[in-house]
């Protein structure tokens, strides 16, 4: 049973979960307006129990730290607004220190938020079709997703090399059915936002041949969205790196301005890394990878740092805490960096090792595994 109003579509099972919302379950359910949304700003009502009053809630987008908006919750209640410039962007909604969180699609558009505090993800979200559309199409292949993060845990947690050689192969298999699926999913909606999303996660990690095909079969209409131009940007700068292919420099400012040139730096060996103050596994790797620098770097080691940043601040704040002692670049335009295009980053952190002649001689060496390289090139 359906019924009808004030434009929205609910169900007397939705009502009441409204009007409970105490559910332990996982449910995220998103209900459109009817008709074509011609808003300039979106206007987040948000209702939330357990929290406390005064406890503060935070929007910003998904791949960002910039916060678009917060507020605080007052008797239950809080809101959001603002604008954004793109169509549709993913969104994260969470409390401090993110014990609270959960993403959704966010555009201009009014939306009433239900969460209990602890459940945030099993909230219910009101207001973008976009969300619901996502939903369809990812739920029938969320287990794959599931399972790859089930083998990545399993090949944490296990010892045994060849256990870890039938996970890895395992994890391929898996990846090759996601992709054929999300291939398919693409050809079957070249007008969904949802397609050129998917396309712009996957560009660096799939054939370039086969994102030029795929970007070519979009409406013009998607080619000129968000993520339709970040894969045109993509596909004109991407070099296609591999391993004994020589270099593309890099030019870009430093924390005080100047333009530096990855040619500029002069040493036997050079690591390209591509990391970002945001980045968990990056500032957790530093420690080891600053051992190695120091250990190195009179024998002829240098590093090159490309942050992925928007915020100058938390870049600054990040090297410091860091003690990263060696060159770092970024053109603070967070994943529109020219580099990560041009190099084809497709996760961070990720390098390129390069001689002393601008031929990279290995990709994402990490820890030991770097450690052993330089030991075969510059000694122990």
């Amino acid at each position: 049973h359906i019924s009808k109003n004030n434009n929205l579509l609910y169900s007397p099972q939705l009502l009441t979960l409204i009007q409970n919302y105490t559910h332990a379950f996982f449910l995220l359910i998103c209900f459109a307006f009817l008709g074509v949304s011609n808003a300039q700003t979106f206007n987040i009502n948000g209702h939330v129990k357990g929290l406390p009053d005064s406890s503060w809630i935070f929007l910003r987008p998904a791949d960002k730290n910039d916060v678009i908006d917060s507020a605080q919750v007052l008797e239950g209640r809080f809101n959001l607004n603002g604008r954004i410039a793109d169509e549709a962007i993913q969104a994260m909604i969470y409390t401090a220190n993110y014990k609270n969180y959960t993403s959704f699609w966010l555009q201009n558009n009014v939306y009433q938020i239900f969460f209990n505090n602890g459940q945030f993800k099993q909230g219910v979200i009101l207001g973008t079709d976009l969300e619901t559309e996502s939903k369809i199409k990812f739920g029938g292949i969320r287990y794959l997703y599931d399972l790859q993060d089930s083998l990545v845990s399993l090949r944490k947690q296990v010892k045994d090399t060849t256990l870890k050689a039938i996970l890895k192969t395992a994890y391929k298999k898996v990846d090759s059915v996601l992709m054929q699926e999300n291939i398919h999913s693409i050809i079957s909606r070249p007008n969904s936002l949802l397609s050129a999303n998917t396309l712009n996660i996957y560009k660096s990690g799939w054939p370039k041949e086969l994102v030029a095909e795929l970007y070519n079969g979009f409406t013009d209409k998607l080619k000129q969205s968000s993520f339709g131009k970040d894969i045109e940007q993509f596909l004109r700068l991407n070099k296609d790196h591999k391993i004994g292919d020589r270099y593309t420099d890099i030019v870009q400012p430093n924390m005080q301005g100047k333009m530096v040139k990855l040619s500029d730096i002069k040493a036997k060996f050079v690591l390209v890394e591509f990391w970002g103050s945001w980045c968990g596994p990056c500032r957790e790797g530093n420690p080891e990878l600053i051992a190695t620098y120091n250990k190195y770097k009179s024998k002829g080691f240098e590093i090159f740092g490309v942050s992925v940043e928007t915020n100058k601040s938390q870049w600054e704040k990040a090297v410091k805490e860091d003690k990263i002692p060696w060159e770092n670049v970024s053109e603070l335009n967070g994943d529109k960096n020219t580099a990560t295009a041009i190099y084809g980053i497709n996760g961070y952190p990720s390098n390129f090792l390069i001689d002393a002649n601008g031929f990279i001689i290995a990709k994402d060496l990490r820890g030991a595994e770097l450690t052993k390289k330089l030991e075969e090139l510059l000694g122990k």
